[in-house]
């Protein structure tokens, strides 16, 4: 599998500058431009293989920037999908319970206070980065969810992801796309945007293939 170092050297080959002309202090903008083209993929889609089941320790309120993997890795979370509650799911085939904003739980309570009942219970509720329980346990506890998780940003020449071995061609041309902005005029190197649009629609599409219409059958 392809890693950060040699994606590195090879957006340094297309635009035959050397690493050092990129430096200042500690910063380096070629590190930059690829951990930004690595945020910018993420946020336009959820990829199957970003999704895991998570916990989020609570006491009482839990914060969805420090969430912990099923193989107790650190995470952050993009998007909640699935709220299990304080019980960790079996493999996330387990009943979720409602998961819903605090703006919702209000509207709803305001809702149902005429009617002298509660919302569904028990619930979880997110406000902003925060989550908790609807009626939060005297003690600590963790909630599951299903969820998309953010991939950690790269540091090591060593590190990482499924997008090297499968996304490799976006990534470059997406990072020199990043790298043009700390470029002179004449000096930046010129992106086919046909190219750049295609590398991304296969992508998606490989992504999507791995859930077959009828999700019998599952392609690696």
């Amino acid at each position: 599998m392809s890693n950060f170092g040699e994606l590195k050297q090879t957006v340094l080959g297309c635009v035959s500058r050397l690493n050092s002309s990129f430096q200042t202090g500690t910063t380096n903008f070629v590190d930059v431009a690829i951990n930004n083209a690595l945020i910018f993929t993420q946020r336009q889609h959820d990829f199957e293989w970003n999704k895991a089941v998570v916990k989020i320790v609570c006491a009482p309120v839990g914060n969805v920037s420090i969430a912990i993997t099923e193989a107790n890795v650190a995470c952050k979370i993009k998007r909640i999908i699935k709220a299990f509650g304080s019980v960790q799911p079996t493999r996330g085939l387990d009943r979720s319970i409602p998961y819903m904003s605090r703006q919702s739980m209000i509207s709803d309570v305001t809702g149902l206070a005429k009617q002298n009942t509660r919302p569904c219970d028990p619930a979880v509720v997110h406000d902003g980065q925060d989550v908790f329980l609807l009626t939060p346990p005297s003690a600590n506890y963790d909630l599951w969810f299903y969820a998309v998780k953010w991939l950690p940003r790269l540091a090591s020449t060593t590190d990482t992801n499924f997008l090297f071995e499968y996304g490799f061609d976006f990534l470059m041309y997406r990072t020199l796309q990043e790298l043009n902005f700390y470029l002179k005029e004449d000096e930046r190197f010129p992106i086919n945007k046909s190219l750049l649009q295609e590398a991304w629609s296969s992508l998606v599409d490989w992504d999507t293939s791995l859930l077959s219409p009828t999700e019998t059958e599952i392609d690696l």
